[in-house]
Formats: structure tokens, C-alpha cells, sequence
């Protein structure tokens, strides 16, 4: 399994850099801008729970969900699945997306916390 990385994320309200790979993760935190101090967390995942969740499949970083401070992730072959990585508390959750069987040309982008404004507007 390997992790596709280097993602701009917000954590906490602040700018944070979200690296992956080989079930290691390392968020880096911009702590004072002026001083370009950051604060560095490494996370690394049991090597029995990485593999039951995600076996040798690739696993794309979407970002960080906010409210939770998960790590989102994803993959797709033959099913979409997200997965949610909780790096304070070391665990992992698997989700199926149900219903995209009809849609193979995935690519790897996925986005969070986006919202579509579908409201008509007029034109002058």
C-alpha cells in the first residue's frame, strides 16, 4: 500500500502540510508565521490494522475534516471507499460509497467541505 502526498490542510484553524507514505503520516503545523516556526506530529499506523482496511492499494490524502480533525483518504478499485484517520486516537475507519458502479473514470481529486450553489441567478 502507499499514500499519494503533500497536502495543504487546515488544522485547528491553522496552515498545516499533510505528508504520507508507508502508513506513516507527519503533519506539519505553521505555529508563528513571523518566526516560520512549525510544529512537526508523526503518526504511524499499526501495521495489522493498515493492512486490513487498505491492503496494498494506493490511497490518495484528501485533506483534514474539520470538526473532527481526521484524516481523510481514497481509493478506488471496483468500489469507492473514503477512509477517516483519527491521529490522536490512532484509529481507522473504512466507508463504501454505494451507487457509483455506473462511473469508471475516477481520477485522483476529491475534495471536502465543498458546496455548490445551485440558487438561479438573473442575467442583466
Amino acid at each position: 500500500m502507499d499514500l499519494i502526498c503533500g497536502t495543504l490542510v487546515n488544522h485547528k484553524g491553522k496552515l498545516g502540510l499533510l505528508n504520507g507514505g508507508s502508513r506513516r503520516f507527519e503533519l506539519w503545523v505553521l505555529v508563528d508565521a513571523e518566526t516560520r516556526e512549525w510544529s512537526k506530529n508523526v503518526s504511524v499506523l499499526p501495521q495489522p490494522l493498515w493492512e486490513n482496511a487498505a491492503g496494498k492499494d494506493k490511497l490518495y490524502i484528501v485533506g483534514v475534516a474539520g470538526g473532527t480533525d481526521e484524516v481523510v483518504l481514497w481509493r478506488y478499485v471496483n468500489r469507492l471507499y473514503v477512509y477517516y484517520y483519527n491521529m490522536e486516537k490512532n484509529t481507522l475507519r473504512r466507508v463504501k460509497i454505494n451507487g457509483t458502479d455506473a462511473v469508471r473514470d475516477y481520477t485522483a481529486y476529491m475534495t471536502l467541505d465543498y458546496v455548490e450553489d445551485v440558487k438561479l441567478m438573473e442575467h442583466v
